[in-house]
């Protein structure tokens, strides 16, 4: 019974500070949503469908490294989840933010926006090249198998998050050409 009487506060004190940081959150998504352009908003929805779908499938992959030959179904598997999640996050995503602004979602891109994704896509283009000098001419004479694939998968995720960071960047600290 001591356990329960001293566990009870703590365990209040955890719940409250879970709900204050989801308040935290959802006040932050609102000041983003309602403070930023369409495009801006498309870009940090890109970057948290990487993170939600690639953060727990390279975790999955450096706890559990897949040892099978190839091709492995279970690895296979895991990366077929990934994308779908991937897929259904930015489907809904997009279209809940071309059902809350239709305007917005249909307005042609204007010369700021067409710089920046200029300016990111270069970016995303050398980090791209970079992991593919690396998978591509250096790993095979150390790697195979699975850690060459997700070496590359790894190569253009991050190329991506490059690009839609560089994105949300431009337009956090405004963009001058």
């Amino acid at each position: 019974t001591l356990f329960l009487l001293l566990s009870s506060p703590w365990e209040n004190f955890l719940d409250r500070f879970a709900m204050l940081n989801i308040i935290d959150i959802m006040s932050i998504v609102h000041s983003i949503f309602e403070s930023t352009s369409h495009r801006e908003r498309a870009a940090w929805l890109h970057l948290v469908a990487m993170g939600v779908s690639y953060g727990p499938y390279f975790t999955l992959m450096a706890l559990r490294p897949p040892t099978a030959p190839l091709p492995d179904l279970r690895t296979m598997g895991a990366f077929a989840v990934t994308v779908v999640v991937q897929v259904i996050v930015l489907g809904v995503g997009h279209a809940w933010l071309a059902l809350a602004r239709p305007e917005e979602a249909r307005a042609e891109a204007d010369e700021r926006d067409r710089a920046v994704e200029l300016r990111s896509m270069k970016i995303a283009y050398l980090v791209l090249i970079t992991g593919v000098i690396l998978v591509g001419v250096v790993m095979p004479f150390s790697s195979s198998g699975w850690k060459l694939i997700n070496s590359a998968i790894g190569a253009i995720v991050l190329a991506e998050i490059a690009h839609y960071g560089f994105v949300v960047w431009s337009y956090r600290r405004g963009w001058s050409a």
